[in-house]
Protein backbone atom coordinates (compact mmCIF):
# COMPACT_ATOMS: atom_id res chain seq x y z
CA UNK A 1 0.00 0.00 0.00
CA UNK A 2 0.94 3.38 -0.95
CA UNK A 3 1.43 5.74 1.65
CA UNK A 4 0.19 9.69 1.50
CA UNK A 5 1.74 12.25 1.26
CA UNK A 6 5.65 12.80 0.42
CA UNK A 7 8.74 11.55 0.82
CA UNK A 8 11.28 13.35 2.35
CA UNK A 9 14.00 11.59 3.32
CA UNK A 10 15.46 12.56 -0.33
CA UNK A 11 16.29 15.35 -2.33
CA UNK A 12 16.98 18.96 -0.78
CA UNK A 13 16.90 19.48 2.87
CA UNK A 14 16.74 23.35 2.40
CA UNK A 15 14.22 22.67 -1.20
CA UNK A 16 11.70 20.61 1.15
CA UNK A 17 11.65 23.29 4.09
CA UNK A 18 11.61 25.64 1.48
CA UNK A 19 8.56 24.58 0.01
CA UNK A 20 6.79 23.30 2.84
CA UNK A 21 7.02 26.63 4.33
CA UNK A 22 6.30 28.63 1.03
CA UNK A 23 2.82 27.12 0.95
CA UNK A 24 2.74 27.37 4.78
CA UNK A 25 3.04 30.94 4.99
CA UNK A 26 1.08 31.42 1.77
CA UNK A 27 -1.67 29.96 4.46
CA UNK A 28 -0.36 32.56 7.17
CA UNK A 29 -0.81 35.33 5.09
CA UNK A 30 -4.52 34.96 3.92
CA UNK A 31 -5.48 33.97 7.41
CA UNK A 32 -3.13 36.64 9.30
CA UNK A 33 -4.01 38.83 6.74
CA UNK A 34 -8.17 38.04 7.32
CA UNK A 35 -7.45 38.91 10.65
CA UNK A 36 -5.82 42.44 10.00
CA UNK A 37 -8.52 43.42 8.15
CA UNK A 38 -11.06 42.19 10.45
CA UNK A 39 -9.36 44.57 12.98
CA UNK A 40 -9.49 47.39 10.68
CA UNK A 41 -13.06 46.79 10.06
CA UNK A 42 -13.92 47.18 13.56
CA UNK A 43 -11.56 50.14 14.36
CA UNK A 44 -13.85 51.84 11.94
CA UNK A 45 -16.64 51.09 13.85
CA UNK A 46 -14.89 52.27 17.23
CA UNK A 47 -11.78 51.87 19.91
CA UNK A 48 -14.02 49.60 21.96
CA UNK A 49 -14.55 46.76 19.95
CA UNK A 50 -10.22 46.97 18.69
CA UNK A 51 -10.23 46.29 22.87
CA UNK A 52 -12.79 43.65 23.01
CA UNK A 53 -10.74 42.35 20.09
CA UNK A 54 -8.01 42.35 21.75
CA UNK A 55 -9.36 40.68 24.69
CA UNK A 56 -10.90 37.61 22.81
CA UNK A 57 -7.09 36.95 21.32
CA UNK A 58 -5.66 35.31 24.19
CA UNK A 59 -8.85 32.76 23.54
CA UNK A 60 -8.82 32.56 20.08
CA UNK A 61 -5.29 31.76 19.81
CA UNK A 62 -5.43 29.57 22.78
CA UNK A 63 -8.13 26.83 21.96
CA UNK A 64 -6.46 26.69 18.47
CA UNK A 65 -3.21 26.26 19.88
CA UNK A 66 -4.58 23.33 22.08
CA UNK A 67 -6.02 21.58 18.95
CA UNK A 68 -3.07 22.27 17.22
CA UNK A 69 -0.94 20.64 19.97
CA UNK A 70 -3.07 17.28 19.33
CA UNK A 71 -2.44 17.38 15.71
CA UNK A 72 1.40 18.05 16.46
CA UNK A 73 1.43 14.55 18.42
CA UNK A 74 -0.34 12.88 15.59
CA UNK A 75 2.06 14.22 12.74
CA UNK A 76 5.00 13.28 14.93
CA UNK A 77 3.79 9.83 14.95
CA UNK A 78 2.58 9.69 11.11
CA UNK A 79 6.11 11.29 9.94
CA UNK A 80 8.27 8.96 11.60
CA UNK A 81 5.75 6.04 10.47
CA UNK A 82 5.66 7.99 6.81
CA UNK A 83 9.75 7.40 6.87
CA UNK A 84 9.98 3.82 8.08
CA UNK A 85 7.58 2.82 5.86
CA UNK A 86 4.24 2.19 7.39
CA UNK A 87 1.16 3.35 6.05
CA UNK A 88 -1.66 1.64 7.93
CA UNK A 89 0.04 3.51 11.06
CA UNK A 90 -0.47 6.87 9.39
CA UNK A 91 -3.78 6.60 8.72
CA UNK A 92 -4.83 4.78 11.68
CA UNK A 93 -3.05 7.56 13.66
CA UNK A 94 -5.21 10.57 11.55
CA UNK A 95 -8.13 8.85 12.23
CA UNK A 96 -7.82 8.72 15.93
CA UNK A 97 -6.36 12.18 15.97
CA UNK A 98 -9.53 13.92 14.57
CA UNK A 99 -12.25 11.90 16.71
CA UNK A 100 -9.58 13.14 20.00
CA UNK A 101 -9.96 16.97 18.40
CA UNK A 102 -13.60 16.70 17.72
CA UNK A 103 -14.19 15.49 21.41
CA UNK A 104 -11.95 18.38 22.78
CA UNK A 105 -13.81 21.25 20.67
CA UNK A 106 -16.99 20.42 21.79
CA UNK A 107 -15.74 20.18 25.21
CA UNK A 108 -14.74 23.64 24.65
CA UNK A 109 -17.77 25.04 23.21
CA UNK A 110 -19.14 24.71 26.53
CA UNK A 111 -17.05 25.54 28.64
CA UNK A 112 -16.76 28.63 27.23
CA UNK A 113 -20.16 29.78 27.21
CA UNK A 114 -19.90 28.82 31.15
CA UNK A 115 -16.82 30.85 31.75
CA UNK A 116 -16.33 33.48 29.41
CA UNK A 117 -17.76 36.53 30.85
CA UNK A 118 -15.41 35.45 34.45
CA UNK A 119 -12.73 35.00 32.35
CA UNK A 120 -12.30 38.05 30.63
CA UNK A 121 -13.34 40.06 33.65
CA UNK A 122 -10.20 38.37 35.24
CA UNK A 123 -7.81 39.87 33.03
CA UNK A 124 -9.22 43.11 33.07
CA UNK A 125 -12.48 43.76 30.70
CA UNK A 126 -15.05 45.99 32.23
CA UNK A 127 -18.07 47.65 31.19
CA UNK A 128 -19.07 47.44 27.34
CA UNK A 129 -16.22 46.48 26.56
CA UNK A 130 -16.88 43.16 28.66
CA UNK A 131 -20.33 43.00 27.04
CA UNK A 132 -18.44 42.98 23.27
CA UNK A 133 -15.88 40.64 23.97
CA UNK A 134 -18.24 38.33 26.09
CA UNK A 135 -20.98 38.45 23.07
CA UNK A 136 -18.18 38.12 20.84
CA UNK A 137 -16.87 34.62 22.02
CA UNK A 138 -20.25 33.25 22.28
CA UNK A 139 -20.78 33.43 18.65
CA UNK A 140 -17.12 32.81 17.61
CA UNK A 141 -17.49 29.59 19.83
CA UNK A 142 -20.38 27.80 17.21
CA UNK A 143 -17.51 27.56 14.38
CA UNK A 144 -14.99 26.53 16.46
CA UNK A 145 -15.51 22.98 16.23
CA UNK A 146 -15.38 23.32 12.13
CA UNK A 147 -12.20 25.80 12.74
CA UNK A 148 -10.14 23.51 14.71
CA UNK A 149 -11.26 20.68 12.28
CA UNK A 150 -10.51 22.28 9.28
CA UNK A 151 -7.17 23.53 10.81
CA UNK A 152 -5.59 19.99 11.92
CA UNK A 153 -6.98 17.62 9.55
CA UNK A 154 -4.54 19.78 6.86
CA UNK A 155 -1.63 19.90 9.49
CA UNK A 156 -1.72 16.00 9.57
CA UNK A 157 -1.42 16.13 5.99
CA UNK A 158 1.58 18.64 5.96
CA UNK A 159 2.90 16.51 8.39
CA UNK A 160 3.48 13.76 5.88
CA UNK A 161 4.43 16.12 3.05
CA UNK A 162 1.74 17.17 1.48
CA UNK A 163 2.65 21.20 1.47
CA UNK A 164 -0.13 22.88 -0.41
CA UNK A 165 -3.65 21.67 1.49
CA UNK A 166 -3.64 23.92 4.75
CA UNK A 167 -2.85 26.75 2.26
CA UNK A 168 -5.71 26.17 0.49
CA UNK A 169 -7.83 25.45 3.61
CA UNK A 170 -6.50 28.79 4.80
CA UNK A 171 -6.62 30.88 2.32
CA UNK A 172 -10.65 29.93 1.42
CA UNK A 173 -11.85 30.59 4.73
CA UNK A 174 -9.65 33.80 4.92
CA UNK A 175 -11.19 35.43 1.70
CA UNK A 176 -14.86 34.39 2.51
CA UNK A 177 -13.96 36.01 5.98
CA UNK A 178 -12.86 39.29 4.32
CA UNK A 179 -15.89 39.19 1.58
CA UNK A 180 -18.41 38.17 4.34
CA UNK A 181 -17.77 40.25 7.11
CA UNK A 182 -18.20 44.03 5.97
CA UNK A 183 -21.84 43.90 5.26
CA UNK A 184 -22.94 42.10 8.59
CA UNK A 185 -20.36 44.77 10.08
CA UNK A 186 -21.35 47.98 8.91
CA UNK A 187 -24.91 46.93 7.32
CA UNK A 188 -24.41 47.02 3.38
CA UNK A 189 -26.73 45.54 1.14
CA UNK A 190 -29.78 45.31 3.23
CA UNK A 191 -28.03 43.57 6.19
CA UNK A 192 -28.46 44.82 9.90
CA UNK A 193 -25.10 46.49 10.95
CA UNK A 194 -24.17 43.90 13.52
CA UNK A 195 -20.83 45.39 14.83
CA UNK A 196 -18.30 43.01 16.41
CA UNK A 197 -21.11 40.27 16.18
CA UNK A 198 -21.14 40.50 12.70
CA UNK A 199 -17.12 39.85 12.52
CA UNK A 200 -18.14 36.57 14.75
CA UNK A 201 -21.14 35.19 12.23
CA UNK A 202 -18.56 36.05 9.17
CA UNK A 203 -15.87 33.73 11.04
CA UNK A 204 -18.84 30.74 11.82
CA UNK A 205 -19.23 30.78 8.39
CA UNK A 206 -16.16 30.88 6.44
CA UNK A 207 -14.82 28.91 8.68
CA UNK A 208 -17.58 26.21 7.85
CA UNK A 209 -16.60 26.08 4.04
CA UNK A 210 -13.28 25.63 4.57
CA UNK A 211 -14.40 22.89 6.99
CA UNK A 212 -15.37 20.70 4.10
CA UNK A 213 -12.81 21.38 2.09
CA UNK A 214 -10.59 20.44 4.21
CA UNK A 215 -13.16 17.15 4.79
CA UNK A 216 -12.81 16.90 0.76
CA UNK A 217 -9.13 16.72 1.16
CA UNK A 218 -8.26 14.51 3.72
CA UNK A 219 -11.27 11.83 2.87
CA UNK A 220 -10.78 11.54 -0.31
CA UNK A 221 -7.79 13.41 -1.96
CA UNK A 222 -5.30 12.15 -0.33
CA UNK A 223 -7.42 9.86 2.43
CA UNK A 224 -5.43 9.82 6.13
CA UNK A 225 -9.05 8.59 7.72
CA UNK A 226 -10.14 5.09 7.94
CA UNK A 227 -13.05 2.97 9.64
CA UNK A 228 -10.16 1.49 11.76
CA UNK A 229 -10.64 2.16 15.30
CA UNK A 230 -9.19 -0.96 17.10
CA UNK A 231 -6.19 0.31 19.51
CA UNK A 232 -8.21 3.58 19.50
CA UNK A 233 -7.25 3.49 23.60
CA UNK A 234 -3.39 3.14 22.62
CA UNK A 235 -2.80 5.24 19.70
CA UNK A 236 -4.86 7.80 21.48
CA UNK A 237 -2.47 7.61 24.81
CA UNK A 238 0.54 7.60 22.19
CA UNK A 239 -0.79 10.91 20.65
CA UNK A 240 -1.54 12.81 23.46
CA UNK A 241 1.62 11.61 25.15
CA UNK A 242 3.33 14.28 22.96
CA UNK A 243 -0.05 16.12 22.35
CA UNK A 244 -0.69 17.39 25.57
CA UNK A 245 2.91 18.92 26.24
CA UNK A 246 2.62 20.16 22.60
CA UNK A 247 -0.76 21.75 23.97
CA UNK A 248 0.75 23.17 26.70
CA UNK A 249 3.61 24.26 24.90
CA UNK A 250 1.17 26.17 22.00
CA UNK A 251 -1.06 28.10 24.89
CA UNK A 252 2.20 29.37 26.46
CA UNK A 253 2.30 32.54 24.01
CA UNK A 254 -1.54 33.42 23.94
CA UNK A 255 -1.08 32.45 27.90
CA UNK A 256 1.92 34.82 27.68
CA UNK A 257 -0.35 37.94 25.82
CA UNK A 258 -3.21 37.49 28.07
CA UNK A 259 -0.83 37.94 30.85
CA UNK A 260 0.63 41.41 28.71
CA UNK A 261 -2.94 42.14 28.30
CA UNK A 262 -3.57 41.92 32.07
CA UNK A 263 -0.27 43.89 32.81
CA UNK A 264 -1.80 46.70 30.10
CA UNK A 265 -5.05 47.00 31.11
CA UNK A 266 -4.02 49.44 34.13
CA UNK A 267 -2.62 51.63 31.79
CA UNK A 268 -6.02 51.96 29.89
CA UNK A 269 -8.08 50.97 26.42
CA UNK A 270 -6.05 52.80 24.15
CA UNK A 271 -3.45 50.96 25.76
CA UNK A 272 -4.93 47.63 25.15
CA UNK A 273 -5.97 48.17 21.84
CA UNK A 274 -3.03 49.47 20.61
CA UNK A 275 -1.32 46.16 21.72
CA UNK A 276 -3.95 44.16 19.91
CA UNK A 277 -3.07 46.68 16.59
CA UNK A 278 0.52 45.51 17.03
CA UNK A 279 0.26 42.09 17.72
CA UNK A 280 -1.71 41.96 14.64
CA UNK A 281 1.01 43.31 12.64
CA UNK A 282 3.72 41.27 14.68
CA UNK A 283 2.12 38.14 13.39
CA UNK A 284 2.35 39.18 9.69
CA UNK A 285 6.19 39.45 9.85
CA UNK A 286 6.34 36.30 12.20
CA UNK A 287 4.43 34.07 9.96
CA UNK A 288 7.82 33.64 7.72
CA UNK A 289 9.45 32.23 10.80
CA UNK A 290 6.51 30.16 12.34
CA UNK A 291 6.13 28.66 8.54
CA UNK A 292 9.46 27.64 8.49
CA UNK A 293 10.07 26.28 12.04
CA UNK A 294 6.94 24.30 11.18
CA UNK A 295 8.12 23.21 8.42
CA UNK A 296 11.44 21.54 10.00
CA UNK A 297 8.88 19.02 11.67
CA UNK A 298 7.60 16.88 8.70
CA UNK A 299 11.69 16.56 7.39
CA UNK A 300 12.79 15.82 10.96
CA UNK A 301 10.27 13.52 11.54
CA UNK A 302 10.43 11.54 8.45
CA UNK A 303 14.41 11.35 8.49
CA UNK A 304 14.58 10.84 12.10
CA UNK A 305 12.13 7.91 11.76
CA UNK A 306 14.14 6.48 8.20
CA UNK A 307 17.59 6.80 10.82
CA UNK A 308 18.82 9.93 8.73
CA UNK A 309 20.61 12.24 10.97
CA UNK A 310 22.64 14.21 9.04
CA UNK A 311 19.43 15.33 7.32
CA UNK A 312 18.49 16.26 10.68
CA UNK A 313 20.91 18.36 11.57
CA UNK A 314 20.64 19.98 8.40
CA UNK A 315 16.92 20.56 8.67
CA UNK A 316 17.24 22.57 12.23
CA UNK A 317 20.69 24.30 10.71
CA UNK A 318 18.86 25.81 7.54
CA UNK A 319 15.75 26.51 10.16
CA UNK A 320 17.91 28.94 12.35
CA UNK A 321 19.43 30.50 9.38
CA UNK A 322 16.16 31.49 7.94
CA UNK A 323 14.76 32.83 11.48
CA UNK A 324 17.57 35.25 12.00
CA UNK A 325 17.50 36.76 8.81
CA UNK A 326 14.19 37.28 8.33
CA UNK A 327 14.22 39.05 12.08
CA UNK A 328 16.83 41.61 10.63
CA UNK A 329 14.54 42.34 7.59
CA UNK A 330 11.93 42.98 9.98
CA UNK A 331 13.35 45.20 12.48
CA UNK A 332 14.39 47.25 9.46
CA UNK A 333 11.09 47.30 8.33
CA UNK A 334 9.33 48.10 11.97
CA UNK A 335 12.23 50.86 12.98
CA UNK A 336 11.44 52.29 9.48
CA UNK A 337 7.76 52.23 8.68
CA UNK A 338 6.50 50.43 11.67
CA UNK A 339 4.36 54.14 12.37
CA UNK A 340 2.78 53.78 8.91
CA UNK A 341 2.14 50.04 8.86
CA UNK A 342 -0.25 50.86 12.36
CA UNK A 343 -1.36 53.83 10.62
CA UNK A 344 -3.18 51.85 7.58
CA UNK A 345 -5.00 50.02 11.07
CA UNK A 346 -5.73 53.23 13.01
CA UNK A 347 -4.83 56.53 12.59
CA UNK A 348 -5.18 57.80 16.18
CA UNK A 349 -2.11 59.01 17.64
CA UNK A 350 -1.98 57.69 20.84
CA UNK A 351 -2.38 53.98 19.13
CA UNK A 352 0.27 54.66 16.36
CA UNK A 353 2.88 55.60 19.30
CA UNK A 354 2.52 52.89 21.59
CA UNK A 355 1.62 50.36 18.77
CA UNK A 356 5.23 51.82 17.11
CA UNK A 357 7.03 51.83 20.36
CA UNK A 358 6.25 47.59 20.63
CA UNK A 359 6.54 47.03 17.13
CA UNK A 360 10.23 47.93 17.16
CA UNK A 361 11.27 46.48 20.90
CA UNK A 362 9.69 43.27 20.11
CA UNK A 363 11.80 43.15 16.53
CA UNK A 364 15.04 43.26 18.08
CA UNK A 365 14.94 39.72 19.47
CA UNK A 366 12.49 37.95 17.02
CA UNK A 367 14.39 35.72 15.27
CA UNK A 368 15.00 33.96 19.00
CA UNK A 369 11.29 33.19 19.14
CA UNK A 370 11.87 31.13 16.05
CA UNK A 371 14.59 29.20 16.89
CA UNK A 372 12.72 28.00 20.42
CA UNK A 373 9.79 27.22 18.47
CA UNK A 374 11.96 25.21 15.69
CA UNK A 375 13.62 23.47 18.23
CA UNK A 376 10.25 22.76 20.03
CA UNK A 377 8.60 21.48 16.51
CA UNK A 378 12.02 19.14 16.77
CA UNK A 379 11.38 17.92 20.38
CA UNK A 380 8.11 16.93 19.70
CA UNK A 381 8.83 15.28 16.27
CA UNK A 382 11.55 13.04 17.38
CA UNK A 383 8.82 11.88 20.15
CA UNK A 384 10.55 13.71 23.01
CA UNK A 385 7.96 16.46 24.27
CA UNK A 386 8.77 17.10 27.72
CA UNK A 387 12.28 19.56 26.88
CA UNK A 388 10.23 21.84 24.94
CA UNK A 389 7.43 22.30 27.22
CA UNK A 390 9.94 22.49 29.97
CA UNK A 391 11.53 25.18 28.11
CA UNK A 392 8.51 27.36 27.96
CA UNK A 393 7.68 26.63 30.97
CA UNK A 394 10.80 27.89 32.46
CA UNK A 395 10.08 30.94 29.71
CA UNK A 396 7.00 32.12 31.14
CA UNK A 397 7.18 31.40 34.87
CA UNK A 398 10.82 31.72 35.87
CA UNK A 399 11.88 34.45 33.24
CA UNK A 400 8.68 36.37 31.78
CA UNK A 401 6.88 36.61 35.02
CA UNK A 402 9.06 38.37 37.18
CA UNK A 403 10.84 40.41 34.66
CA UNK A 404 7.51 42.19 33.34
CA UNK A 405 6.28 42.51 37.09
CA UNK A 406 9.26 44.75 37.76
CA UNK A 407 9.72 46.25 34.34
CA UNK A 408 5.65 47.46 34.66
CA UNK A 409 6.07 48.55 37.98
CA UNK A 410 9.30 50.78 36.89
CA UNK A 411 9.12 51.56 33.41
CA UNK A 412 5.34 51.05 32.69
CA UNK A 413 3.49 49.73 29.89
CA UNK A 414 7.41 50.21 27.81
CA UNK A 415 8.67 47.91 30.04
CA UNK A 416 6.30 45.14 29.81
CA UNK A 417 7.65 45.44 26.01
CA UNK A 418 10.95 45.46 26.91
CA UNK A 419 11.06 42.53 29.33
CA UNK A 420 9.08 40.07 26.18
CA UNK A 421 11.93 41.31 23.95
CA UNK A 422 14.82 39.95 26.33
CA UNK A 423 12.78 36.97 27.65
CA UNK A 424 12.69 35.96 23.57
CA UNK A 425 16.57 36.61 23.56
CA UNK A 426 17.26 34.17 26.62
CA UNK A 427 14.64 31.47 25.93
CA UNK A 428 15.60 31.16 22.13
CA UNK A 429 19.54 30.67 23.00
CA UNK A 430 18.46 28.36 25.83
CA UNK A 431 16.09 26.17 23.30
CA UNK A 432 19.18 26.58 20.48
CA UNK A 433 21.54 24.53 22.75
CA UNK A 434 19.62 22.25 24.48
CA UNK A 435 18.20 20.68 20.79
CA UNK A 436 21.88 20.65 19.77
CA UNK A 437 23.53 18.65 21.84
CA UNK A 438 19.97 16.24 21.98
CA UNK A 439 19.71 15.40 18.40
CA UNK A 440 23.77 14.55 18.54
CA UNK A 441 23.45 12.93 21.91
CA UNK A 442 23.91 8.87 20.80
CA UNK A 443 22.34 8.02 23.18
CA UNK A 444 19.26 9.89 22.07
CA UNK A 445 20.22 8.19 18.92
CA UNK A 446 20.54 4.36 19.85
CA UNK A 447 16.49 4.45 20.86
CA UNK A 448 14.44 3.28 18.16
CA UNK A 449 13.03 6.62 16.24
CA UNK A 450 9.92 4.96 16.34
CA UNK A 451 9.74 5.30 20.20
CA UNK A 452 5.95 4.79 20.52
CA UNK A 453 6.42 2.27 17.52
CA UNK A 454 3.10 2.49 14.94
CA UNK A 455 0.66 -0.16 16.38
CA UNK A 456 0.70 -3.46 14.07
CA UNK A 457 -1.74 -3.53 11.56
Amino acid sequence: MASPGKDLTRGSVPGHIAKLSGFMMAGFIANNGAQIIETIYLGMVGTTELAAIAFAFPVVFGLNAIGRGIAQGAASLMSRARGSGDPLAVKRYGTHCMVLVLIFAVASVLGGWLVARPFYAMLGATGTTLDMVVLYTNIWLWGFPMYVLGTVGPLLLRGIGNAPVPAIVMGVSSVLQIAIAPPLIFGWWGFEAMGITGAAWAFVASRAVAFFVALYWTVIRDPIVTNDFSNFHKSSRQILHIGLPAAVNNCIPPISAGIVTWLLASHGDLVVAAFGVATKIELLFWMMMAAVASSTAPVVGQNWGARIFERVERAMLTAYTACLTWSVVTLIVFFFWADDLVEIINAEPGIIEVATTYLVVIATTLGFVGIQNAASFCFNTIGRPIPGLVLSILRLIVLFLPIALVADAYFGYVGVFWATASVNLIAGSIGWAWIHFTIRSPRVRGVSPMRDAPLSS
